[in-house]
């Protein structure tokens, strides 16, 4: 009888042992998958800086006015403004690029990004159109030019004698004569004119004749000539972009080519989605005007008169008798 306790412990003592080397059950669960990083998790690349918009003035010499307005006007916009000379830009980094002015001569325009505004100043042979706009020439108005000229000789003149010089070598030399003739006789139609070959002897020649302000064609040699007619102790009556580096005594007044007028507003039209067109210098936009007129000589009549043919061209009102592509005198 005693043996059933022993053999029932033996029992569960094997029982217990293989309770104890036996694996515990896992209860059934889902697989986890290994965590991945999330969108938030992964590193951005650097964002590309952003180009700043900015418009280019290529240039080959210094243009004050053109530039402080184009300045003032690419700040009022929220541009930067950059000059420089067309050899130094790299035409392949143009980013921000929104609006370009070219006034240097002979610069290649092909390399500018074709789908950018572009007014070029005072450059011959080309055609507005497009995204391009031309201001000064083709089409400048040298006739009036010339003519308002003539009729600030003659009233400037104390002697009654005004000289003209040329030829300087011009292509709207003749345009240029035969305006200032009109004009002269306009303005003073007692005066006489004295005209002489462009040589440094062309002041001396027009002095010993009595001519007291003298006008020189424009034109590659035009600048020197005007020294020397200075040195000669004439006064001079000038036109261009700016008046000759003389004394502001020795100048009786001029008629100033403005293409600060006229580059803002074609840079509007263009950006405004209107196609490309000519400015030409006139004095109906403002593309001429008159400058500098000499108290001493253009008292306050005398100016009031130049003034008044000013108003008078630009109203449309008066011609100047001269055909303003070929120089030939108009009936």
């Amino acid at each position: 009888m005693r043996a059933a306790p022993v053999v029932f412990l033996l029992l569960l003592l094997m029982l217990l042992t293989a309770a104890c080397g036996a694996p515990a059950a896992t209860p059934a669960s889902t697989a986890i998958p290994s965590p991945t990083p999330s969108a938030s998790d992964t590193p951005s690349p650097a964002p590309t800086p952003t180009a700043v918009p900015y418009m280019l003035l290529l240039t080959d010499q210094p243009q004050p006015a053109l530039q402080a307005d184009l300045a003032a006007w690419a700040e009022a916009r929220g541009w930067a403004f950059t000059v420089a000379a067309y050899q130094d830009v790299d035409v392949s980094r143009l980013d921000g690029l929104q609006a370009a002015v070219v006034t240097a001569q002979g610069a290649p325009l092909e390399l500018l990004p074709a789908d950018v505004p572009l007014v070029v100043v005072d450059q011959h042979g080309l055609q507005a159109g497009g995204r391009l706009s031309t201001v000064g020439e083709p089409g400048a108005r040298h006739d009036q030019v010339g003519f308002l000229a003539g009729v600030m000789a003659g009233l400037a003149s104390r002697s009654g004698r005004v000289g003209v010089v040329s030829p300087t070598g011009g292509a709207e030399e003749a345009v240029y004569r035969m305006a200032f003739l009109h004009g002269l006789r306009y303005g003073c139609p007692v005066c006489l004119l004295t005209e002489v070959a462009a040589t440094h002897e062309a002041g001396a020649e027009l002095r010993r004749v009595g001519v007291d302000v003298a006008f020189v064609v424009p034109g590659p040699s035009g600048a020197d000539l005007q020294a020397a007619l200075v040195e000669a102790g004439l006064r001079l009556v000038w036109s261009g972009a700016a008046a000759p580096p003389v004394g502001e005594e020795q100048l009786a007044g001029g008629v100033r080519l403005a293409p600060e007028a006229l580059v803002p507003a074609a840079l509007e039209a263009l950006l405004a989605g209107q196609p490309g067109e000519s400015w030409p210098y006139e004095v109906t936009n403002g593309g001429l005007e008159l400058v500098g007129m000499n108290s001493d000589l253009l008292t306050p009549g005398r100016a009031r008169l130049v003034n008044e043919v000013f108003r008078a061209l630009a109203a449309g009102e008066l011609d100047t008798g001269v055909d303003p592509a070929t120089g030939e005198a108009r009936p």
